[in-house]
């Protein structure tokens, strides 16, 4: 996963990002309420996204959807729906 990637999907998820240290955070809220957060480093290179989906609780062909844009928000809301995370 390269950090654009990470960037399209935060951004896409609506997520809150917010920089410290040597990562940078995302936060995931549903109404007003937080779910959850996942980090990546800010070195600007690739990396492996496991972590990354493991967190946002994905399967690798989901984690592929969204970020070739065929996994929206509103699928993303279902799933979490489903998991009973939301």
């Amino acid at each position: 996963m390269t950090p654009r990637e990470f960037d399209r999907i935060v951004r896409k998820f609506g997520m809150e990002v917010s920089e410290g240290g040597n990562h940078r955070r995302a936060r995931f809220y549903y109404r007003g309420e937080y779910i959850f957060s996942t980090l990546r480093s800010r070195r600007p290179r690739e990396f492996s996204g496991h972590k990354v989906r493991e967190q946002l609780g994905l399967t690798p062909a989901q984690l592929r959807d969204a970020i070739r844009c065929t996994f929206s928000l509103d699928d993303y809301i279902v799933l979490l729906r489903e998991k009973g995370l939301i």
